[in-house]
């Protein structure tokens, strides 16, 4: 199983297909099995060289009970780990919910590493972790596992959200926060944020988009935050239209 290491922490990571780097970045108390449940890898492993990491904290990561190592610096640092193990020097990025907060993370500490952004359900104003799913945490698992499966899309996850560290996902959601608008004015990558109209970030995050410098907003009728992740078959179009001109826009600038 692949692993790699940064500063001691190891970070466990797959790779299916072949073509431009994308690497895909899970929610909290996700994992990387998430996006092959719901069918993302299958669709896009045939054009892309798919990058799936369990995210600190989660999975088959290793998971640190401390606040601090859960820093902007050292989530960024994960990614660009698995790039560097795999000897990718740029990708494009794809994360939901606390993925898509990391891919701002990467655009702050890594942006030479960065062809392209896709992020859904975020705001993305600062790395604040996640209030109201972190609220759940003080309940005990038993009370996440029931939230996050309420939603029958979600029920083939539920041993995989019940094997959860509660407390590294304690740390995780208490870790200092870190605004993003000083960042806005040098994202000059391609940038696609999508949130679901029923979700909370939806007017902020088009608030964000007309911030950036090259960015585009997706809106979905009648999806809440956990079915823009759960419906793939809807999510995947506008993201692969939006990919296909990200990678061409790429290539055109190394030729």
């Amino acid at each position: 199983m692949p692993y790699t290491n940064n500063q001691n922490v190891r970070i466990y990571y797959e790779v299916e297909g072949d073509g431009p780097p994308l690497l895909l970045i899970h929610g909290f108390i996700g994992s990387l099995d998430v996006w092959r449940g719901f069918g993302y890898v299958d669709a896009l492993k045939p054009l892309y060289r798919v990058i799936l990491m369990d995210a600190r904290g989660h999975g088959r990561s290793d998971k640190p009970h401390e606040a601090e190592a859960y820093s902007g610096a050292a989530v960024a640092g994960d990614v660009t780990a698995v790039l560097d193990a795999e000897g990718v020097s740029k990708a494009h990025f794809w994360g939901y919910s606390r993925g898509g907060t990391n891919c701002f993370l990467l655009a702050k500490y890594a942006p030479t590493r960065v062809a392209s952004l896709v992020t859904g359900g975020i705001s993305a104003r600062s790395s604040q972790g996640p209030g109201g799913t972190a609220k759940l945490l003080e309940s005990g698992m038993e009370a996440v596992v029931q939230a996050l499966t309420s939603d029958a899309a979600y029920l083939q996850f539920k041993s995989l959200i019940a094997a959860n560290d509660l407390d590294a996902l304690r740390a995780c959601s208490q870790a200092p926060g870190e605004p993003f608008e000083d960042v806005y004015p040098s994202m000059h990558m391609p940038c696609l944020m999508y949130v679901g109209e029923q979700d909370t970030p939806y007017s902020a995050a088009q608030d964000v988009v007309r911030k950036l410098p090259n960015a585009t907003f997706a809106g979905f009728p009648g999806l809440n935050h956990l079915q823009c992740w759960a419906e793939s078959q809807v999510i995947l179009p506008p993201v692969l239209a939006f990919l296909a001109k990200a990678s061409l826009s790429q290539a055109s600038s190394l030729a």
